[in-house]
This record gives C-alpha cells, structure tokens and sequence, in this order.
C-alpha cells in the first residue's frame, strides 16, 4: 500500500494523484480513513507501519509542514523509500527534507507512477499473504440467475465464475464483509477459463486486492472462504488440501487443480464456486466445479473433491483486461 504525505491546504495537486493511483489500480492510504476520538499520532503511526513506501507531494506549503518531516522520518527511520513529486517549479533538491536530499524525486508523474509500481509489485512479493486480508478481499456475488463468491484482484475489479454472467450485459450485486452491496458491470467472460470480470461501481476502501501464486503442487495446504447459498449471506472458511495440480478436467476439456476438503462433502456446493483458495505466497485458483459427470447444480462434492481453475489461467484471462504485474508473485 501506498502513504501519501501531503499538507492539507494542497487539495489540487492531492486530487490529481489520486485519480493516477485510481487509474492505475494502485491502493493507497486515505486520510479519510482516521476516526474520531483517536489519537491522530497513533492512527499515523499504524498507516505507516501498513504501508511499503511513501509518494511525498511537494510543495511550499508541505516542505516547511511540521506533520510532513515527521511523516517522512518516520518511514526515513523504518528504512522505507520514500518518493519525492516535486509540484513547484521552484522547488530543487536543496528544498527537500536533509534525509531526502540525494533521493529519487521528479517533476513527472509518470515517473513517479512507474517508480511506485514497481515498489508496490516487489513488496508484495516479499510479503506473505495473511489469511485476514484475503478474507475481507472475498465477496458474496449475484445475479439474476446466480449466486457465487468473487474476490478483489485491483481496486475497482473483481474476478467470478463465468456461469455468473449470461452476457457481458448483466448487471450483478456485490457484497464484500461490513461493507454496503455496490452494483458491478461485466467486463468480460471467459468461459475456457472459467472467469468473469466485474467493474465495481464504487472501489471498496481499505481492503487489498489480491495477487496470485505460481503452480500449485500436491500436498499444499490452503485455505479459502466462499458464501454458500445455504449459509444465507455468512462467509464460511474452510481448509483443503491439492490433491492433482493437474487434474484433466473432462467434462470441460481443460486442467483443473484439484482440492480436497470435507467441508466440500458435508452439503450444496452452490454459491460456493467462486471461493479463492490460497496459501501466503497467494491465490493458486478459485473454486469452478466438483468433481461430476453430472451437470446439476446442488450436488455435494463426492469424496470432498473441488476443482479448481487455476491461477495460471485466470492470470491469462487477466491480462488482457489489466496489468498484472501488481497482482503476480514474482
């Protein structure tokens, strides 16, 4: 995630960079985010610990803020980079905070974008994927015709089963944990991979879109959540095991990765599908179909078997919608 520090009376320069992180998908600390009645140093200092690197908006106003130098020794002090966009033409290097002086800075924000990407990617690979932020990253997805569990790849998108989706003309409902439904538009489908696209009405904030894992291999534990129908709107987690990371998959003609949890033998699977599983290098897929010749949608899983559409594959659909360099561990 990214910190932005900034004086508040720069509204306009503040604005832009927000529409370039939201048009590029990058998520980034919003100051409007901090509560009432909370100490605002401390509210500062658990944002700085969340995030991977700083973009300092200068200006007049921010080098001479006393909030700002504090911001940018603090991340300075905790050995993050900090990103300097230099917003008056006057400014120079000399104008900078003593521990910036020397560092990356640019009048561009191109660059800037371009430099923030690539932290942003290279942090997300060094960090393991926590089992509470890909939980509240899963939401409840429905149509007219379909309920299933989708998941937040970038800031405004969300990856689902294709059966969701009749045509890139539905209008679905997208629900995320403690968090108001939004409506979603379809991008696009896939039904060879399994996947479909949604364009979020309105960007959730706070949560992190997830990143995706290499091959899965025989043996891994995971875990995942879904929203099964029969639970009436509650997450439910489970565990699984790969069993096949190479499943052939015959009754669609594709490889599929196959898991194996009791829970997926213990009642209907439908709203099930669509449940991302993962281990903390990242998503390895996202549950597509049980393990049948039968076409039925309410069977219980024989032997607890679920298959998969793979990371792999979803990445490949992905890539032509956005960039996926943010969302696979390198």
């Amino acid at each position: 995630m990214l910190f932005i520090s900034h004086d508040q009376d720069d509204e306009a320069p503040l604005s832009q960079v927000h529409l370039i992180l939201k048009l590029a998908g990058i998520e980034y600390w919003d100051s409007k985010r901090m509560r009432a009645g909370e100490l605002l140093r401390e509210q500062l200092r658990r944002a700085i610990q969340e995030c991977d690197l700083c973009l300092f908006i200068a200006t007049r106003r921010s080098v001479g803020s006393s909030w700002c130098r504090a911001e940018l020794g603090a991340f300075w002090g905790a050995g993050k980079r900090v990103i300097s966009l230099l917003q008056d033409p006057e400014l120079t290097d000399a104008d900078l905070p003593p521990q910036l002086q020397g560092d990356l800075w640019t009048r561009n924000a191109e660059v800037a974008l371009h430099e923030i990407r690539e932290e942003v990617t290279s942090a997300r690979s060094r960090r393991a994927l926590q089992n509470i932020d890909a939980k509240r990253s899963v939401c409840s997805v429905r149509s007219a015709i379909h309920a299933a569990t989708g998941y937040l790849v970038s800031s405004d998108l969300v990856v689902c089963p294709d059966y969701v989706c009749a045509n890139e003309r539905d209008e679905v409902q997208v629900s995320f944990l403690g968090c108001e439904t939004v409506s979603a538009s379809v991008v696009s489908v896939d039904e060879s991979r399994g996947s479909a696209a949604l364009k979020l009405s309105i960007s959730p904030s706070g949560l992190s879109p997830l990143r995706f894992a290499g091959s899965a291999q025989t043996g891994t534990l995971c875990r995942g959540v879904g929203f099964p129908t029969l639970a009436f709107g509650a997450a439910i987690p489970f565990n699984c095991e790969v069993v096949d990371p190479d499943y052939l998959d015959r009754r669609y003609g594709c490889r599929r990765v196959a898991v194996h949890s009791p829970i997926f033998a213990s009642g209907p699977m439908t709203g099930f599908g669509g449940s991302p599983v993962w281990t903390g290098a990242g998503v390895l897929g996202h549950l597509y179909n049980i393990l049948s010749d039968s076409d039925r949608d309410n069977n219980v899983a024989p032997f607890g078997i679920v298959l998969l559409s793979p990371a792999e594959s979803i990445l490949k659909f992905l890539g032509g919608i956005v960039d996926i360099g943010g969302i696979t561990r390198v």
